[in-house]
């Protein structure tokens, strides 16, 4: 899969398109998805900053990479964002403009084009990005926990040499007000989505989903019954859930903090009764596998419109007694050894340092775990998918 001089798009039927409206690509390799496999993806980064500017959070914004288009739809309800430096040798930008719109991916990563105006949307040749933008730069940014972690969200410091860069410019639209219509492309640290949204979940509300299978993969269990029980907490304005739930989930409710603040689109009074659910099957020793309605709500800074029902299978990765029973005895063993073993944090492993030897990955043996827990978690609860994903169009659903 590791093809440097490969651009991306999203069939072979594309790749001819492509190849016959850019001559120069003629004889340039591409990668498409595997046929047969849903024609919507999307890999989740950041925009951290300019070179040489802060993030925060008013500023840090999405980056959706998929095999046809990359960039993010949107801008901000002020039109632009402003950055201040985070060195001695760089100016602070006021009002820098992001979003927009999406290019198609084997164009991404280039200057912007020259000329622009408010047919911007038809169609319009843009100067050819230096190296292809690969699947291995998406694989890349997208797993760039590391840039905010180490770096301190791109400031100085020997990590930043490790952090992705990539040029980005805004996309003009229609009926704007043209802001940044002649602004160049700046050239961004990018990382990992997770830094601002760790569960796809606010892509595909803003794609108007109203089906959601959502596997919550994270290092942060649901908290033990006699530490905090869901199914008893208190009302939502007194409700702290950091460290008893993983925070993918509970900014999706609005009490995400700093740089998860701008994520809300579920109502508080609905994480409770999520959560007790989880941790109910988690106490039975039965997969985390729960589904329940909600009633979206409208977020301008992630453009999901709101005001529709969205039908969500909950797939918690929570230890699942009923399945570590049936594993292999050795393997039960080599668990039971905890952090010591060598399957160390299971199932809650870290995004990275998890394995000191090999600090960004997994091992086979991690990886193969872990999936055969999910494999097993979906098996048991397939009635549970199934209903989500094959219920007939409702108005209204009920949750269990």
């Amino acid at each position: 899969l590791h093809r440097p001089d490969a651009f991306l798009a999203e069939s072979a039927e594309a790749v001819e398109h492509i190849k016959r409206q850019n001559a120069a690509l003629a004889d340039m390799p591409f990668q498409v998805p595997q046929p047969g496999r849903p024609r919507v993806f999307v890999a989740g980064g950041a925009l951290l900053a300019p070179k040489g500017e802060q993030p925060s959070t008013s500023n840090i914004w999405p980056l959706q990479m998929s095999p046809d288009f990359t960039g993010f739809p949107f801008r901000p309800e002020a039109q632009t964002v402003s950055y201040d430096s985070s060195s001695l040798f760089a100016s602070s930008m006021p009002s820098v403009a992001v979003g927009g719109g999406l290019i198609q991916s084997f164009a991404f990563g280039g200057e912007a084009p020259k000329g622009r105006g408010a047919d911007a949307a038809d169609g319009l040749e843009v100067p050819a990005p230096e190296v292809p933008f690969t699947l291995t730069d998406v694989i890349g940014i997208s797993s760039a926990a590391f840039t905010g972690l180490v770096s301190g969200f791109g400031s100085g410091g020997l990590a930043a040499g490790f952090d992705p860069l990539v040029k980005v410019w805004p996309v003009p639209g229609r009926s704007d007000v043209r802001a940044g219509e002649h602004q160049g492309a700046l050239e961004y640290k990018a990382g990992d989505g997770s830094l601002i949204e760790d569960s796809g979940v606010l892509a595909m509300l803003q794609r108007g989903a109203r089906r959601i299978v959502w596997f919550i993969n994270t290092d942060v269990g649901i908290a033990a019954t006699r530490d905090f029980d869901w199914c008893h907490a208190p009302p939502a304005e007194e409700l702290n859930p950091e460290k008893r739930v993983s925070n993918q989930v509970y900014d999706k409710f609005g009490f995400g903090t700093e740089f998860l603040s701008n994520n809300q689109v579920f109502p508080k009074g609905d994480l409770p009764m999520v959560v007790c659910k989880l941790q109910t099957l988690r106490d039975e020793g039965k997969p985390a596998v729960a589904r329940f309605s909600h009633a979206v709500m409208k977020n301008s800074w992630w453009g999901v419109a709101g005001g529709f029902q969205v039908e969500v299978a909950y797939v918690y990765n929570e230890v699942c007694s009923d399945f570590v029973r049936g594993l292999p005895q050795e393997t039960q063993d080599e668990l039971s050894l905890g952090r010591i073993g060598k399957f160390a944090n299971y199932p809650f492993y870290h995004t990275v340092f998890n394995n000191l030897g090999n600090p960004t990955s997994l091992s086979e043996s991690q990886v193969n775990l872990l999936a055969a827990q999910a494999a097993y978690s979906v098996s048991v609860r397939e009635d549970v998918l199934d209903e989500v994903l094959n219920m007939a169009p409702s108005w209204w659903r009920g949750y269990d």
